[in-house]
């Protein structure tokens, strides 16, 4: 049971962890141009709406997000998670397209796991991050367009679990 407490707490971490990096690592390789594109289109305000307008909007961003095969399910989710924060969601999202992380990536020193899909959205971030860290290890799996803690768990969970191992 603590073992296994251990592993929970550990993928909490690097799942935070990576999430920061991810995000963070966005900026090294995006002109300003691009993070000001970004913000405006990635992460724009957007207000209930009396007619619903929203929801459509939450719906669409998702399934070009998430591509025309992923299942309604899964669509469901990602606009259903964003629908819940809807006037905050993009406030994390813009203060990580501003950030320039270029001398922390290079300067951190512990172990990174950059685990993603090979066709995610932000896998060229991940590829070039790798490059600049210290002690990191990438690892790319499926074609699918993201999502791979929801479209391959078994996969995601070995591969932290694997990462986990290797820092014994």
């Amino acid at each position: 049971m603590k073992r296994l407490y251990k592993i929970t707490l550990l993928f909490l971490i690097i799942f935070l962890i990576g999430i920061y990096v991810s995000v963070k690592s966005i900026n090294t390789y995006f002109s300003s141009e691009e993070r000001q594109e970004y913000m405006n289109n990635w992460s724009p305000d957007i207000e209930i709406s009396q007619n619903g307008e929203h929801l459509i909007w939450a719906w669409e961003r998702y399934k070009r997000i998430y591509g025309h095969e992923a299942s309604k399910e899964l669509v469901n989710f990602g606009a259903v998670g964003i629908l819940e924060c809807l006037e905050k969601y993009n406030w994390a999202y813009n203060a990580a397209f501003e950030y320039v992380p270029d001398s922390l990536l290079k300067n951190l020193d512990v172990p990174i796991l950059f685990l993603n899909s090979k066709k995610d959205l932000l896998t060229h971030c991940d590829i070039e991050a790798d490059k600049i860290t210290k002690n990191s290890t990438l690892s790319l799996h499926s074609d699918h367009p993201g999502q791979l803690h929801m479209r391959e768990p078994k996969i995601y969970s070995s591969e932290i679990i694997k990462f986990y191992n290797s820092l014994s």
